[in-house]
């Protein structure tokens, strides 16, 4: 185009433009990167120890929750059979009454015992209803569903025996987690440290470009002009006004706490098991106990009846020994529920899966 004042606008672009092209990029070198597959592991050790020790938490709920549930089933069963006895002493004692061999204070304090001991199943109808769905609950189960309970106490009672002799707090779920831990903080640590360092990357670029005239002259290959590089980029950290240093040195000091916690709960732990083993000791000496009471009150009970039906015993002293009777078995009963409890504690505190 020219102009009256003799210059003139030149393009050296073709009305028709087209570039196109295609890049390539690949990590060669990052530590970051390197230490995250190296944690990848741990990471993955993490996850599944943190799910076991879900689960031992759970199983040892719904263990205790079924020993709850069994104890209660188990002195409700008591006090029924109680009953059966208690019932036909009181028939009886109003026969006799009836035919003026006996004094209407003997019936009286035998409808006491009647009165005491269905209070006492009421009661205890009451504990087990709850002490089931409490079990149901655990179990992650509708309150509507039927469960029955097989395992009776005295089969329980006779696996109750410690499975390990010593105690190593390395067969803990926590121990294997809180190690773990202080490794993948190390690898943070390496990970925050390793932004000093370059990174490099390879990159391949292909490219091409065409310019016509016509339109129509585009497509035609004689006009393309294809282009490629190959090369590297190499990043360098210069300057990053101390972040990364108070990175690292805040990575550090969480490991450390988390070595201070790995400490604190090795403490924790040989703790936790000499108390779970004073207790289980406790415990079985016991049920023992209870067990030999039990028997000896049973005995005396057995006794009273036979010298009240044979008229020569008095009904106060059946009284007193069907109600010592009673209670030194539900006393059984809670003696054997608090030594599974203790096992169960025992089990956890030495690791036992």
């Amino acid at each position: 185009q020219n102009f009256s004042n003799g210059f003139s606008n030149i393009s050296f672009v073709l009305p028709n433009d087209i570039s196109t092209g295609i890049t390539l990029t690949q990590l060669l070198f990052d530590a970051r990167y390197m230490f995250g597959i190296q944690a990848r592991k741990e990471l993955y050790l993490t996850s599944r120890l943190s799910s076991d020790l879900t689960d031992n938490e759970i199983r040892n709920s719904v263990t205790k929750a079924y020993y709850q549930a069994e104890s209660a089933q188990e002195a409700k069963s008591l006090l029924l059979d109680n009953q059966k006895i208690i019932d036909k002493l009181v028939s009886d004692t109003r026969a006799v009454f009836a035919q003026g061999l006996t004094e209407e204070l003997d019936v009286n304090r035998l409808e006491l015992v009647q009165a005491n001991l269905q209070s006492q199943i009421n009661q205890q109808n009451k504990l087990a209803e709850v002490a089931l769905a409490n079990l149901k609950f655990q179990m992650g189960l509708s309150l509507d569903e039927v469960i029955i309970l097989k395992d009776k106490l005295d089969i329980l009672k006779s696996a109750a025996v410690p499975e390990q002799s010593k105690f190593d707090p390395q067969n803990r779920v926590e121990y294997q987690l809180l190690n773990t831990a202080i490794t993948l903080k190390g690898y943070d640590v390496a990970q925050k440290r390793s932004g000093y360092y370059p990174s490099i990357a390879g990159f391949l670029n292909y490219s091409g470009n065409v310019q016509t005239q016509a339109f129509s002259d585009m497509f035609k290959g004689s006009n393309w002009y294809p282009q490629g590089i190959v090369g590297l980029k190499i990043n360098v950290p210069i300057f990053d006004s101390g972040l990364k240093y108070a990175q690292v040195q805040q990575t550090k000091l969480e490991q450390l706490k988390q070595r201070n916690d790995f400490e604190n709960f090795k403490n924790a732990a040989k703790l936790q098991y000499q108390s779970a083993m004073s207790t289980y000791t406790a415990a079985l000496a016991d049920e023992v106990t209870a067990q030999k009471t039990l028997d000896l009150s049973q005995k005396i009970f057995n006794k009273n009846q036979v010298k009240f039906k044979n008229g020569v015993g008095s009904s106060f002293e059946l009284q007193q020994s069907e109600q010592e009777f009673t209670t030194n078995q539900l006393k059984q009963i809670q003696s054997v529920m608090n030594l599974l409890n203790a096992k169960a504690d025992l089990d956890k505190a030495m690791g036992v899966k």
